[in-house]
């Protein structure tokens, strides 16, 4: 019988019984990405019922895609953190992890996307009517 001088024998007794389980962090940032969007609906449908009582209607909508779109930012930041922190941990397994990576980058990049779009209609607006 020959061993490994690299790996001891202790070390693989002591790995038998051991089970590797989802991170946590992995977890919380796989339910941020995908609970997050849910919350932010929900949130919506409830002042666009409470909008019949509010005067100042465009107002409404400002305050909405303005609050909606600072937490999302928020929320996503913080779950993409998570993730990173889930995938650093080796003991734990990590495809909780990179699924909430995956889906916190998404409407990251999207937002980015719009918000260059957004400032490059600004600098050169195109015309929306015929010429």
């Amino acid at each position: 019988m020959t061993m490994n001088a690299a790996i001891p024998v202790e070390s693989r007794a002591s790995d038998a019984g051991y089970v590797r389980t989802h991170s946590k962090a992995g977890l919380a940032s796989l339910l941020i990405a995908l609970l997050f969007p849910l919350l932010m609906c929900s949130i919506f449908l409830i002042v666009l019922v409470l909008q019949l009582q509010i005067e100042n209607e465009a107002f409404t909508y400002f305050l909405m895609i303005l609050s909606g779109s600072i937490a999302a930012v928020i929320a996503h930041l913080s779950g993409l953190i998570m993730g990173f922190v889930g995938v650093r941990n080796k003991q734990r397994k990590k495809l909780l992890s990179v699924l909430g990576i995956i889906f916190n980058t998404l409407p990251l990049l999207l937002a980015g996307v719009i918000c260059i779009l957004f400032v490059a209609f600004l600098i050169h607006p195109f015309p929306l009517g015929p010429k």
